[in-house]
């Protein structure tokens, strides 16, 4: 049975907006109607790109009476006025992680949810990432007992910078990717955390951010997460991204490894490792698991049901990241 159609707007056409509104494009059951952009060159160039209207005020987007849904993937800063207006109109809303900079700009966000009854999701893909989920699903069917600790390396290149500019925390950017992670497998609340943060080669070159932060949470079950953060890997690095998980269990052990996801380019330029976890293009369209996280907004749009990944926790993963950023700060303990 083919299924109703969704109108989407996506609101920053930065990289990830961009990537967003290809998404929305090549689905079936979506159609992109709009993009929304505050520097209006930027916002001009994807109208174009897309062969869709261009709004810099996102008011304008939100009043259309077709539209359904909205994307929002502005920088981190700016997710919590779009999100409020989206949602106060009914058009269900999937905002990039996190679900807000902060935790009252994330109640708000969620207050508004409430009130008009219409579909929040946060986008923390790796809950639709196939390495991911496949280890999760092992974990709920118990086939490595009961977990005592997982551990989570996220590691990207300083070449990120030329792109954030410095505009948001480690733990904030890519941190709360792996505490959510840790939460989910851990299934338990985190009560406490100790973390390390270390300022040395970017704040050198004029970034005010962590080169690396490390931190131990203490979840209510007794289970351990440790997770490594950080951006600083060189431009030579041969995947530009070290992401690993390790989950141990009482009977057995699961472990994730993208370093080198089984396609290796050599050229005379050197050696590379190609992803196709998250974000491949293939004959021209993006696959993996940003694209499974967008079908799964669109079915919950459209069925009007709760999205697995809850504003809940978002805000969880959220207050993990604020708890890391004042444990490394104060050097102490901090209780959650």
């Amino acid at each position: 049975m083919k299924k109703e159609i969704v109108n989407v707007g996506v609101v920053g056409m930065g990289f990830m907006g961009r990537a967003f509104a290809q998404i929305v494009t090549q689905l079936p059951d979506a159609y992109l109607i709009g993009v929304s952009e505050a520097v209006e060159a930027v916002g001009q160039a994807a109208s174009q790109q897309f062969g869709v209207p261009y709004y810099r005020d996102v008011e304008e987007l939100i009043a259309r009476p077709d539209l359904h849904a909205v994307i929002i993937s502005t920088s981190e800063d700016a997710h919590v006025e779009p999100s409020v207006a989206a949602l106060s109109c009914g058009k269900a809303v999937l905002v990039e992680k996190p679900i807000a900079d902060t935790v009252p700009g994330a109640l708000k966000i969620m207050e508004a949810a409430k009130r008009s009854g219409a579909v929040l999701m946060v986008g923390h893909v790796l809950r639709f990432n196939t390495y991911w989920c496949t280890a999760k699903q092992a974990v709920d069917d118990g086939k490595i007992g009961e977990v005592q600790y997982v551990q989570s390396r996220l590691l990207n290149g300083t070449n990120a910078q030329d792109r954030l500019k410095g505009r948001c925390s480690l733990p904030l950017f890519l941190g709360v990717h792996q505490y959510d992670f840790v939460r989910w497998v851990a299934g338990a609340e985190p009560m406490r955390v100790y973390a390390q943060s270390q300022f040395n080669v970017l704040k050198a070159q004029g970034f005010n951010v962590e080169d690396t932060t490390l931190a131990i949470f203490t979840f209510s079950n007794g289970v351990l997460g440790m997770c490594e953060t950080g951006w600083i890997l060189p431009p030579g690095h041969p995947s530009r991204s070290d992401q690993r998980a390790w989950i141990q269990g009482s009977a057995g052990r699961m472990e994730i490894e993208l370093l080198n996801q089984g396609l290796t380019l050599s050229t005379g330029e050197g050696t590379s490792y190609l992803g196709v976890a998250f974000m491949p293009r293939i004959r021209g369209e993006i696959r993996g698991a940003f694209v499974s996280e967008v079908q799964h907004f669109l079915d919950c749009v459209r069925e009007n049901k709760e999205p697995l990944i809850t504003a809940q926790d978002a805000l969880m993963a959220l207050k993990m990241a604020e708890a890391v950023t004042e444990s490394a700060r104060t050097h102490r303990i901090v209780e959650l």
